[in-house]
Order: C-alpha cells, then sequence, then structure tokens
C-alpha cells in the first residue's frame, strides 16, 4: 500500500511540474505578446524633454509649444501634413515644481517605413 501511495505522489509531483513548465510558457508567450502590442500603441508616440513649463500652462499651451518646435526648429511640416492627435505632460511634478516634465506627442498617423518589428508575431 506504501509502494502505492508513493507512486501516486510521485506521478502527482511529475503532473505538477509539468503544468508548471506549461503555466511558464504561456507566461512567457502572454508577455512578449503584450510588449509587442505596447510597443505598437506607442509608436505614434514622441517624447520631448526639456521644454520650460509656464505657470498656467494647459494642454492647449503644449500643443502650441509643439507645432512650433515642429514647424519652426526643426522644419516639419512644410512638405508634408502632420496631425496630432494630443500632446500633453506626463510625470509628477517636482516638489518644488521646478521639474521639468516630458511630453508626450501623439502623433495621429504612422506611416510605416518598413513595418514595425514585430508585426508578424503579434
Amino acid at each position: 500500500m506504501d509502494d502505492l501511495k508513493s507512486a501516486n505522489a510521485n506521478q502527482l509531483a511529475a503532473c505538477d511540474s509539468k503544468q508548471q513548465d506549461t503555466m511558464r510558457e504561456n507566461s512567457k508567450a502572454i508577455n512578449k505578446k503584450m510588449d509587442c502590442l505596447e510597443g505598437q500603441s506607442r509608436r505614434n508616440n514622441l517624447v520631448i524633454d526639456g521644454m520650460v513649463k509656464t505657470e498656467t500652462e494647459g494642454w492647449a499651451e503644449v500643443e502650441d509649444k509643439v507645432w512650433r518646435l515642429l514647424l519652426e526648429n526643426l522644419q516639419l511640416g512644410s512638405n508634408r501634413e502632420l496631425e496630432l492627435e494630443r500632446a500633453h505632460r506626463t510625470g509628477r511634478p517636482g516638489a518644488d515644481g521646478n521639474r521639468l516634465r516630458p511630453i508626450v506627442v501623439k502623433f495621429l498617423r504612422y506611416e510605416d517605413e518598413g513595418g514595425s518589428s514585430c508585426s508578424s508575431e503579434c
């Protein structure tokens, strides 16, 4: 009887080990897919660091600053049409209010120049 119990316990342990391996593999596949999808959702974004914030700055002022940067400094938009979906600051302000928070700009369209590196995997 003890041999039967021992054999049963060994089979149970082997089964648990296989289930754990399967769960680990599934978790890795899910994480890889999630990373790929997050990357695709961020591909229209541009992060701008170092732009000074005014005290009364709202989202409209942020968008105006971004347009000035794109059109005047980077000379974009003159030969192609750019459309912004939104532009906003991200992160917490510093305790003293002097921390320069980055601006996240989301463009309306993404023109694919060779495809996403993980498009076939997602």
